[in-house]
């Protein structure tokens, strides 16, 4: 089973190089690794191409957020697709415990890594054994799998297109299970990361991730939860406006997302009501998110 690790890069080359030397410290071989770097300006691409000879360096020409893990794994190899982020690394034996986990189970198609921070805080801790999305600084995913589902939403650009995919991935009847015996250390760097940006893409992909795939009696209700959630975050921040912005731009480009409508099941419903935040009510959200940081990844659900 080959693995291709496919990192995504944007203006954080000392990150990058932190990043790449963990990864080639990794045991598991055959092993592939893939830089895609979203026009960065700060000499990233030469950094690789002079330290990291046996790294594949996938320039672009502009920025084109999350589409750029697409590009990594359409020129990729492996079996199996490791989605790192520039400033994410994985343990040296984290490789052999993934390739255990699809080998023993077919109906594997996502393995949610345990992400820790820098100090040592699992931000993963509460998750049970299958989960309705994952941390893309830190999951595996076979090749078939991702190709069957179609990959990210490249009209999400940034944030909620791992709880997106995870939902495909569920509907095509495969699991996305969480594997706390696969680590991924997040050093969650400063740099290219906004409040505003991240409440304005939530709050817009949380419309289209619902008008894709909720079925029409449930949509009001859960938009709703979820909608209020980032409201919340948004007002802890103090950029609602960014949040006014984003809800309106989902709603004036609703056809992006109502284009590629298919419900999910009863099943997957079931599943998503249970362990998703945007299917509980908006008080239960207030009260789960409460504490939640703006620096939070949306899809830690």
């Amino acid at each position: 089973m080959k693995f291709s690790v496919i990192i995504l890069s944007f203006n954080r080359r000392e990150e990058l190089r932190e990043t790449l030397e963990t990864v080639l410290e990794t045991t598991y071989r055959p092993l592939e690794v893939i830089v895609v770097d979203n026009a960065s300006s700060d000499d990233s691409v030469a950094m690789v191409l002079r330290e990291f000879p046996s790294v594949r360096i996938l320039p672009l020409e502009q920025n084109i957020g999350i589409a750029g893990y697409n590009i990594g794994v359409e020129h990729s190899s492996g079996d199996v697709v490791v989605l790192l982020d520039d400033d994410s690394a994985i343990e040296t034996d984290a490789l052999e415990s993934v390739c255990a986990r699809l080998e023993n189970s077919p109906d594997v198609g996502c393995v949610a890594f345990r992400i820790s921070l820098r100090g040592g805080q699992v931000v993963t801790c509460t998750w049970g054994e299958e989960v309705p999305s994952f941390w893309g600084c830190g999951a595996a995913i076979r090749r078939s799998v991702w190709d069957a589902t179609g990959g990210y939403d490249e009209d999400f650009f940034l944030y909620l297109n791992e709880i997106d995919l995870a939902i495909r991935i569920w509907a095509q009847g495969f699991r996305v299970v969480y594997a706390p015996e696969c680590h991924a250390v997040h050093r969650v760097a400063k740099s290219n990361r906004a409040s505003g940006r991240l409440v304005r893409y939530s709050a817009r992909n949380a419309v289209w991730f619902h008008l894709k795939h909720v079925p029409w009696l449930w949509l009001p209700r859960t938009l709703a939860a979820d909608l209020l959630s980032y409201f919340w975050l948004a007002l802890l921040g103090g950029c609602l406006g960014d949040w006014a912005k984003g809800v309106t731009e989902g709603f004036e480009m609703r056809h992006l997302a109502l284009r590629k409508r298919r419900a999910v099941d009863a099943g997957v419903l079931s599943f998503y009501r249970k362990n998703a935040f945007m299917w509980q009510s908006p008080l239960r959200q207030l009260w789960v998110r409460r504490g939640s940081r703006l620096n939070t990844r949306p899809s830690d659900v």
